[in-house]
């Protein structure tokens, strides 16, 4: 029996005043609404088996929110929670997402989006069709390499030497009548046009873009997807000017795409499939370093409380992640724990040839090719802040030259930073899921 497909779409816009992501130094609420926030989910079925997979503009989810989103999706859907996929598109002009039990409005809206996200699947399934696809790859440039070498080292900024995507890629879905039911827009890039000035909720550029590609094709929904775009910025950024302009430009190559693609194919497989792993750690120091670490931290802390006049001020974020990550290697140091390593839940989901690979982390473009190239299927869309988030992981060639991603965001587990080799482990363990999948 062939697959079917339906597609379904739930609102997320959160109220004003909810605190915003993304960005350390934005300390106040929303203060407006630009433009809305969705979430929108594509069901599939094959021989009774379901799967889903949910474009949504938020910035990322923790793991524990991926797993509370699923259970409340299975209980609304039925659909295991192994075989729902949660795909954002990291705006920073979204809301914090997570339980906030500090943050009363965190919360509601937290619990409120896990029943929206449910709603929009069960949408999806309430009439599958059987459904055809087509592959495209159309030239479109809004990103700008984010790690610009400057005096001071590596800096976020631009980079114009470094790689960089120059294409989306666009996969086209037809109900059996021929009409346009989906269309799914990979692109490698962070969801940053706007800055921690921004107090206004957005999707960002690929919220214009998913309007525009609707607005010129009735009746299709899009779903926008974040690539491996960790170290790539919309360039240039700064306004919603500019994210209007970025999603417009993504916008129109989509559609592009989708009609210079003549021909769509009967979709016969669905395989989906999930790989627990781990990605490597740097050495764990001994005891007394560990305590040595933790001291400096502790006087850091204590410093900038001192500066602040506060004994109880809240720490900045690097700071305060420097501090729980000493005291994490020294529990672990006292605890005689030696099998270390970053868990990581890949997931796939492909329909025929075309498989879309989910991240749970901020991986480097360069990672997502490597992986692309790598793969058993003939089109491999890798997506990073999908189904959680570990932190940052960088090349091992980006690592000497340091900077935010390397230094002060790279993925650790009890405060040990993933190693410098942990791209080609994830590439390795990325490849065992897509092969799990293409069995």
């Amino acid at each position: 029996m062939s697959v079917a497909a339906g597609v379904g779409r739930a609102e997320i816009t959160p109220p004003v005043g909810i605190k915003q992501s993304g960005y350390a130094s934005r300390q106040t609420g929303s203060v407006g609404i630009h433009d809305d926030l969705t979430a929108t989910a594509l069901y599939l079925e094959q021989d009774g088996e379901p799967a889903a997979l949910v474009g949504l503009d938020i910035i990322m989810f923790s793991e524990d929110e991926v797993n509370a989103i699923r259970q409340v999706c299975t209980e609304l859907t039925g659909i295991p929670g192994e075989r729902i996929m949660l795909a954002c598109t990291h705006t920073h002009a979204g809301p914090l997402t997570g339980p906030g039990e500090d943050d009363p409005l965190r919360a509601a809206y937290a619990e409120c989006l896990r029943w929206q996200i449910a709603g929009a699947i069960r949408e999806a399934m309430q009439s599958p069709r059987p459904v055809c696809l087509a592959h495209s790859r159309k030239a479109v440039r809004l990103a700008g390499n984010r790690r610009e070498r400057a005096a001071e080292g590596t800096i976020l900024g631009y980079n114009p030497h470094a790689p960089t995507p120059t294409a989306a890629d666009v996969v086209r879905l037809t109900a059996d009548d021929g009409s346009l039911m989906a269309a799914l827009v990979v692109y490698d890039c962070h969801g940053t046009t706007l800055g921690p000035d921004n107090l206004l909720i957005s999707a960002d550029y690929p919220g214009h873009a998913r309007r525009l590609l609707e607005s010129l094709m009735p009746g299709c929904r899009a779903i926008v997807l974040g690539g491996c775009g960790a170290n790539q910025n919309p360039y240039p950024r700064g306004t919603h000017e500019l994210a209007r302009q970025h999603g417009q430009r993504l916008g129109a190559a989509a559609c592009q795409g989708l009609l210079e693609v003549s021909e769509a194919r009967p979709v016969e497989r669905l395989g989906v499939a999930t790989h627990a792993a781990r990605l490597p750690v740097a050495p764990l120091p001994s005891l007394d370093e560990c305590r040595r670490q933790l001291a400096a931290a502790e006087a850091a802390a204590e410093a900038e409380r001192a500066a602040a006049g506060d004994p109880e001020a809240a720490l900045s974020w690097a700071v305060g992640r420097a501090l729980r990550q000493a005291q994490e290697r020294l529990e672990a140091a006292e605890s005689g724990l030696s099998d270390l390593g970053i868990p990581v839940n890949l997931q796939v989901i492909a329909l025929d040839d075309v498989a879309f690979v989910g991240l749970p982390g901020e991986i480097f473009f360069e990672i997502g090719q490597a992986i692309r190239a790598a793969s058993p299927f003939p089109v491999t869309l890798p997506l990073g802040w999908t189904n959680g988030s570990i932190g940052y992981i960088p090349t091992g060639a980006e690592v000497p030259f340091g900077g935010y991603e390397v230094e002060l965001a790279r993925a650790s587990y009890r405060g040990l930073p993933a190693r410098d080799d942990a791209d080609r482990a994830l590439t390795t363990e990325a490849v065992r899921a897509l092969t799990l999948a293409r069995e």
